[in-house]
């Protein structure tokens, strides 16, 4: 039972949520806010949220077609790697040879 109070994201949202509640609370009882205009403040912190979430989720596909590869930095140092140990790397023509052989001729 206390290890789920140990937990620090657990912990923050319950003091969040505490601190919202004395705010509304305080609110209400000291400076003689209406209940309808903090219920409208929190229908419309809550559009506002959703709303960001929804934005995030459409830049995050915007983000990946924008992306100019797949891969991390990571993947195309393995791959570089594999592609040595296969001697797939391909190599500069020697054109030394064909220099001297013209210059002998």
């Amino acid at each position: 039972m206390f290890k789920f109070f140990t937990d620090p994201l657990i912990r923050r949202f319950l003091s969040g949520t505490l601190f919202a509640v004395a705010f509304i609370w305080l609110a209400i009882y000291f400076f003689d806010v209406e209940t309808e205009v903090l219920r409208v403040l929190a229908i419309m912190s809550g559009l506002l949220v959703l709303l960001l979430i929804g934005v995030a989720f459409i830049f995050s596909f915007v983000v990946k077609f924008f992306r100019r590869s797949s891969g991390g930095l990571l993947e195309k140092i393995d791959l570089i790697e594999s592609e040595v140990k296969a001697d797939k790397v391909p190599k500069e023509p020697d054109t030394r040879a064909a220099a001297s052989k013209s210059d002998g001729a």
